[in-house]
C-alpha cells in the first residue's frame, strides 16, 4: 500500500495545503467576541501560502467546469457594495471583510486547480488526507466532551449534551463528520487507505456525529447511503461500508438517547422543535416587503428584529438559516436569483463533467476522487438550507478548493501538455492574502483586548476599540450597554453599535437612550420589539412598565418615580419602518428627522389602531 502522504516528495506547497485544510478545523483558540475570527485568519494565511508556493503556470484547459459562472462573484460584490455602503448605510468593515473573503475564494479555486493540473494524485491525497485527519481528531474530541470532559479541561458536558468539537459548533461538527467519511472513501479508492481501514474510522466519525445531536447531520448521512448504493465504480467493500455507516449512526443515535440523563435527552429532542420554520416565514415576509432591492447586505438581523410583528420566541438570529432565502432578503429577488442560478449552473456543470459520471472511470488517480469533491460541495449545499456554514471564511475557501478538485482532470497527472502562464499572478495574490491576514490580526487586537480584563483599564480598552479596531462596532456596543443612567447617548448607535447583532440587551440600552433623548415614540417602538423578543432584557423592561399603578403612584409621590417610564411604556407608533432607525452612513445624509406623528417625551401617546 502506498503511503498516505508521500513525505519524501512533499514540498512547501503540499505542507501549506495540509495546513490550510486541517489547521482551521483543529484550531481551538476562540477569542471573544468573534470566536471564528482566529480560524479565518489562519485559513487566509495558509491559503495565501498555498498560492504563493503554487505553480506559476498550468496546462491549457485548467479552468474548472462551469468557470463562467464565476461572474456571480462580481455580481455579489456589486450588490454588497450598493446595499451595504449606499442604500442602507452599512458598515464598511463588514463589506470589506466579505469582499476579501469572496475574492480569496476565487483565488483558492484557481490556484488549487493549477496545483491539481501539475500533480493531481499528490494534491488530492494531501487534500483528502488533511480533511479526514481533522475530522477524526474532532470526532475523538466530541466523544471526550460527553464521556470525559475533564480530560479536555472542561467542567462538565456541553450545554444540551451536544458536542461541538474544535469547530465549536454542533451542526458544523456533524457536517464535518459526514465529510470526513467522504474524504476517507476518496483515499480508500485511491489506494491511500487499507481496504479494512474505512469502516473503523467511519464508525468513529458516526459516533462523533451522534455526539453532536445534529439532526441536520443525521439527514446528511443519507448521502453516504446513496453513494454506496448507486456508484457502481466503487469497490464492493467500499460500497458496503458506505451503506453500513448511516445504519450504524442510527444505532449510535438511539444509544445516545437511551443513556443520556433526562435533562440531556430532553435537550436533544427539543432541538427537533427549533424555531427555524417561524424564522423562514419571517424572512419571507421581509422578502415580500422589499422584493426588488432587499434589506441590504448584513442587514438581516437589524431588519428582522425591528420589523413590526417580528420577532418572537426569545431567539436573536443573525442569519436566515437558509442560503437562498438569506440572499433574497438582503439582495432582493432579482439579484439573488441570478447569483443562485449561476452557482447552480456551476455545480451542475462540475457534476456532469466528472463528479457523478456514469460509465467507466476516467483517467487519473481515481474516479471516486472527483466524485468525493462533488459530494463535499453537495453536502454543504444541503447543510446551507438550514444553517450558514459558508459565512465562515475558512469553510468558504475550503469548498472553493473542492470545486477545483471536482470534475475531470485538469491535465495529465504530472503537468505534461501545453503550458500557460495564466496562473502566475496567483503567487502575488497569495502574498497579498498573507499580508491581509497579518494586518487583520493586528487591527483586531483592540477588539480582542476589549474583552480581556488583563489587558488594562476598561476605559482605555474601550477607547482603543472604538477608535482603532477592525470592528469598532463592538466597542460602540459595549459603550452603549455600559452607559450609566442619565448619561446615555445615541452616538454609539449612530456609529453602528446595533448593526452587527441586535439582541435583547442592546435593544434595551437603545430604548433607554432614545427615552433619555426625549424621543418617546422611537423608545416605545424599540420597547415593543424587545417585549416580543423576550429574554432577561425583556423581563427587566416588564418590571419597569408593568408595575402596579398604586406602586407607581406612591413612587412618584415620594419623588422616586421612574422618569423614563412614560417614554418607554406607552403604546408604540401605529406604523413605523425599520429603515427609519438606520444610523447615518455613506449614501445617507445623516440622522433623519422623526416622521410626522412621532411623539416626544411628554407628548400624549397614541393608541394602536
Amino acid at each position: 500500500m502506498r503511503s498516505l502522504f508521500a513525505w519524501r516528495a512533499a514540498g512547501p506547497a503540499r505542507l501549506a495545503l495540509a495546513l490550510a485544510v486541517a489547521g482551521p478545523l483543529l484550531l481551538n483558540h476562540a477569542p471573544l467576541p468573534q470566536t471564528g475570527f482566529a480560524k479565518d485568519l489562519l485559513g487566509l494565511l495558509a491559503w495565501g501560502l498555498v498560492l504563493a508556493c503554487g505553480p506559476a503556470s498550468g496546462p491549457a484547459g485548467a479552468w474548472p467546469a462551469g468557470w463562467r459562472s464565476l461572474v456571480a462573484v462580481p455580481l455579489l460584490l456589486v450588490g454588497m457594495a450598493w446595499t451595504s455602503l449606499f442604500a442602507t448605510g452599512g458598515l464598511p468593515g463588514l463589506a470589506l471583510a466579505d469582499s476579501v473573503a469572496l475574492l480569496a475564494a476565487v483565488a483558492v479555486l484557481l490556484g488549487l486547480r493549477a496545483a491539481r493540473a501539475q500533480d493531481e494524485a499528490a494534491t488530492a491525497t494531501v487534500f483528502y488526507g488533511a480533511w479526514a485527519g481533522a475530522a477524526l481528531l474532532n470526532a475523538a474530541v466530541a466523544l471526550l466532551e460527553l464521556t470525559a470532559p475533564q480530560a479536555l479541561g472542561l467542567a462538565g458536558p456541553p450545554a444540551g449534551a451536544r458536542a461541538v468539537g474544535w469547530v465549536r459548533q454542533s451542526n458544523v461538527l456533524a457536517l464535518l463528520m459526514v465529510q470526513g467519511v467522504i474524504a476517507l472513501a476518496a483515499l480508500r479508492s485511491m489506494g491511500r487507505l487499507p481496504p479494512r481501514g474505512l469502516l473503523p474510522a467511519g464508525l468513529l466519525l458516526m459516533a462523533g456525529l451522534a455526539a453532536s445531536g445534529s439532526r441536520t447531520g443525521l439527514l446528511a448521512s443519507g448521502l453516504l447511503l446513496l453513494w454506496g448504493l448507486f456508484d457502481g465504480r466503487l469497490p464492493r467493500r467500499l460500497r458496503l461500508d458506505l451503506v453500513l455507516l448511516p445504519l450504524a449512526l442510527c444505532l449510535f443515535w438511539a444509544l445516545r438517547l437511551a443513556v443520556a440523563e433526562p435533562g440531556q435527552a430532553a435537550g436533544v429532542r427539543a432541538d427537533l422543535g427549533s424555531p427555524r420554520w417561524t424564522l423562514w416565514q419571517d424572512a419571507w415576509a421581509l422578502v415580500r416587503a422589499q422584493p426588488l432591492w432587499g434589506v441590504g447586505w448584513n442587514n438581516f438581523n437589524f431588519a428582522w428584529t425591528l420589523s413590526p410583528g417580528l420577532p418572537a420566541g426569545g431567539h436573536a438570529f443573525t442569519h436566515a438559516h437558509n442560503l437562498p432565502l438569506h440572499l433574497a432578503v438582503e439582495l432582493g429577488l432579482p439579484l439573488a436569483a441570478v447569483v443562485l442560478l449561476l452557482l447552480v449552473h456551476a455545480a451542475w456543470r462540475g457534476l456532469r463533467a466528472g463528479a457523478l459520471p456514469p460509465g467507466p472511470a476516467q483517467p487519473g488517480p481515481s474516479a471516486a476522487a472527483p466524485t468525493a469533491a462533488g459530494l463535499l460541495i453537495l453536502s454543504t449545499a444541503l447543510h446551507s438550507l438550514s444553517e450558514f456554514p459558508l459565512w465562515q471564511g475558512h469553510l468558504l475557501w475550503l469548498h472553493a478548493a473542492c470545486w477545483a478538485l471536482a470534475g475531470p482532470s485538469a491535465g495529465p497527472s504530472h503537468g505534461a501538455g501545453r503550458a500557460t502562464g495564466r496562473f502566475g499572478g496567483l503567487r502575488g495574490v497569495g502574498l497579498l492574502l498573507m499580508l491581509s491576514a497579518v494586518w487583520g490580526g493586528v487591527a483586531q487586537q483592540p477588539t480582542i483586548q476589549l474583552f480581556d480584563p488583563a489587558a488594562g483599564p476598561l476605559e482605555r480598552r474601550l477607547a482603543a476599540a472604538r477608535a482603532g479596531s477592525l470592528s469598532p462596532e463592538w466597542g460602540e456596543r459595549l459603550a452603549a450597554t455600559l452607559a450609566p443612567a442619565g448619561q446615555r447617548s445615541l452616538q454609539p448607535f449612530e456609529a453602528g453599535a446595533a448593526r452587527r447583532q441586535l439582541d435583547g440587551r442592546l435593544l434595551l440600552a437603545w430604548a433607554l437612550a432614545e427615552a433619555e433623548q426625549g424621543r418617546a415614540d422611537r423608545a416605545r417602538l424599540l420597547a415593543a420589539r424587545l417585549r416580543r423578543l423576550g429574554g432577561p432584557a425583556a423581563a427587566a423592561l416588564a418590571r419597569r412598565c408593568d408595575a402596579p399603578p398604586r406602586q407607581v403612584a406612591a413612587a412618584e409621590a415620594s419623588g422616586q418615580g421612574d422618569p423614563l417610564r412614560p417614554a418607554l411604556c406607552g403604546p408604540p407608533p401605529a406604523s413605523a419602518d425599520w429603515r427609519e432607525l438606520l444610523p447615518p452612513g455613506p449614501g445617507r445624509s445623516g440622522p433623519e428627522p422623526p416622521p410626522d406623528g412621532w411623539a416626544r417625551a411628554g407628548d400624549k401617546a397614541r393608541s394602536r389602531p
